[in-house]
């Protein structure tokens, strides 16, 4: 017998109970009630009513809220996962309850009260249910949206493939990222073609992630938040539009400064990546040793290389773009400020990011470091820190000597990049789609396996790459993964908005000219100009949303 059937039946035995006590009789079972004390054990029970309630899904929890119920000392929330058979779960004074959210379900709410040492209730709400918007599951083949140079991708899917036996059908919507962009929303919303799931690049995805046309939440696969435990807090953030999670990644992307271990010692007397790390701890710091290294170096070594990579680090601090559905510029102004001083200083190099001389400013001691993310930090032939370390462009110069070179974290966690899976709004293939995403972007085996793929992919669960112990011959041999994992803790991304990079990328295309030209100072018409343009193009072509 149910839950709710044993206690229909418990209250049913009560009436007749005190009706057969002597003092009373009742008419018919819908007749009047002669009782005194039954009209009471009645009476209150009606009085209490039945509550109204509603259910949201948020950040992977379910919450209930109802009205309250005059009289009422409490009530009483049950859970079914079938319909069927109810179970208490919660017994509150509240008008709220909240949980994690189960992949399928519904909820019932009654109001209570105590009289005459009796347990009296009101009626059942209506049954509010959780996960009614599961996707279909109809074709069992899985189809993923990518373009061709993501050449990680395909040697993934083979993987996947593999280890699971799912067939996977790979469609290609352009050559690289940005043509991507466009084709995947006229491969979609023109129907020419199968869709389930969407790779996308962190930078562009909130097109995608704030349009219920394009992709449908991972509640839909009857995933939530909480399935993914080892994944790093911001990218979950990043990933998720109004307290849904609409898109997981498999590769983090957290950065850290990188600098001349030898030039710190010489100019100013640090000899760990520990000791540097307490000099930059604020970016207030970074300004005064800044200043402090062009003093101590007669302006020959300047703190940092480019002006960009700055932005990079700066832009992922934890101050909104966005406040109650409007544009607030306080980021954008903050680091224009902190430019005034680093310019007046002489602390910033201003070569151009991927030209040979932003290579060669690292390699000849120009400048002293860069902020670099995980995927330029190898030690491979051609990456980032390998072209710094050996100086691979350096016109022609001597390269026969590899500098020494040492990361620490900085004024506060970044990141640059990062891949993303979202789901299609035509997925059809639920399971498959779910298993991809537990495969990829959940579980530690197969993200262990799939991390030898592409050595700069800094897999997004904190279990594989704290265990993986990665060691860098061109970082002394030390444990870099220790620092990007102190990074990628230390990135908040709760005041974010979906289109955040969007935004970001506005603000630096309007500072650039007055940032890199030859002034060492900023005028104020240079500085009013550049927040007034970006306010107006933000306004005109980006959507801001409130919530």
């Amino acid at each position: 017998m149910s839950s709710v059937k044993r206690l229909t039946a418990m209250f049913a035995a009560a009436v007749m109970a005190v009706s057969a006590c002597g003092t009373a009789s009742a008419e018919s079972a819908t007749g009047t009630v002669t009782s005194t004390v039954e009209q009471e054990y009645l009476a209150v029970n009606s009085a209490l009513g039945k509550p109204t309630v509603s259910l949201k899904t948020s950040n992977g929890k379910v919450v209930l809220t109802w009205n309250k119920q005059s009289g009422a000392d409490g009530y009483k929330v049950y859970f079914s996962a079938d319909g069927r058979s109810y179970k208490l779960v919660k017994t509150t004074a509240k008008l709220k309850y909240s949980a994690k959210a189960p992949a399928k379900g519904s909820y019932r709410v009654r109001a209570y009260t105590k009289q005459d040492g009796k347990t009296v209730y009101g009626s059942f709400s209506k049954a509010v249910s959780v996960g009614s918007g599961l996707l279909p599951n109809t074709d069992k083949t899985l189809t993923i949206l990518s373009w061709e140079q993501n050449s990680e991708i395909p040697e993934i899917v083979a993987a996947f493939e593999e280890d699971t036996g799912i067939n996977v059908e790979l469609v290609y919507c352009g050559d690289n990222t940005a043509n991507a962009r466009v084709g995947y929303k006229d491969y979609i919303t023109s129907g020419k073609g199968d869709a389930d799931l969407i790779i996308m690049e962190n930078g562009w995805m909130g097109d995608f992630i704030s349009n219920k046309k394009l992709t449908a939440p991972l509640s839909g696969l009857g995933l939530t938040r909480e399935d993914f435990p080892n994944a790093f807090e911001y990218t979950l953030d990043v990933g998720s539009f109004r307290g849904d999670l609409k898109a997981v990644s498999y590769n983090a992307c957290p950065g850290a400064f990188l600098y001349r271990a030898d030039l710190a010692e010489q100019y100013l007397g640090v000899d760990s990546p520990e000791e540097m790390g307490v000099l930059i701890s604020s970016w207030d710091d970074f300004a005064e040793t800044g200043k402090l290294l062009a003093e101590k170096s007669d302006n020959a070594v300047a703190i940092q290389s480019t002006y960009q990579g700055m932005w990079n680090a700066f832009r992922c601090n934890p101050t909104a773009w966005v406040k109650d559905g409007d544009l607030d510029d306080t980021k954008m102004r903050d680091f224009l400020d902190l430019m005034r001083v680093m310019k007046s200083d002489k602390s910033v190099r201003n070569t151009a990011m991927w030209d040979a001389p932003w290579f060669n400013s690292i390699y000849d001691g120009t400048a002293l470091g860069e902020f670099v993310p995980t995927w330029g930090l190898m030690d491979s032939e051609g990456s980032v820190l390998s072209y710094m370390a050996n100086g691979a462009f350096n016109d022609g110069k001597d390269a026969s000597e590899t500098r020494r070179l040492a990361i620490c974290e900085g004024p506060g966690g970044w990141y640059w990049g990062g891949t993303y899976i979202g789901v299609a709004k035509t997925c059809n293939s639920r399971s498959q789609a779910k298993r991809f995403l537990e495969y990829t972007c959940r579980n530690a085996k197969s993200m262990r396996k799939l991390s030898g793929i592409d050595s700069s992919m800094f897999m997004n669960n904190r279990k594989v790459v704290s265990a993986a112990k990665p060691q860098n011959s061109l970082l002394e041999n030390s444990n870099y993964y220790d620092v990007l994992i102190k990074s990628a803790e230390d990135i908040s991304y709760k005041n974010g908005n979906a289109n955040d990079d969007l935004i970001a990328d506005v603000a630096w295309e309007n500072m650039y000219e007055i940032l890199t030209d030859d002034e060492s100072t900023i005028d104020d018409w240079e500085y009013d100009d550049a927040l007034l343009y970006f306010s107006h193009f933000v306004g005109c072509s980006i959507p801001l949303w409130k919530g």
